[in-house]
């Protein structure tokens, strides 16, 4: 996965990537990057879902990026 990352990280054809990542979603995760290196082209935002177990374990809570304004609010705003 890492060598992926990088591919996607070092591509002229991305200019930019916002990562969007929930503890309360377990299909996903903050793309993982070394500290010690920061990456400009990479912007991480956490949001936070009221979910329950149920939803988290059968993978329902991944849907939750569509209908959470911070995710959409940047999607139509920038």
């Amino acid at each position: 996965m890492e060598s992926e990352i990088k591919k996607c990280l070092d591509n002229p054809h991305v200019e930019r990537w916002d990562d969007f990542y929930s503890n309360q979603d377990w299909f996903c995760s903050k793309v993982p990057v070394p500290s010690d290196r920061p990456q400009p082209k990479l912007v991480s935002k956490e949001v936070s879902f009221k979910v329950s177990f149920l939803k988290q374990w059968s993978g329902e809570s991944h849907m939750e990026y569509f209908f959470d304004p911070k995710v959409l609010r940047h999607l139509v705003m920038g």
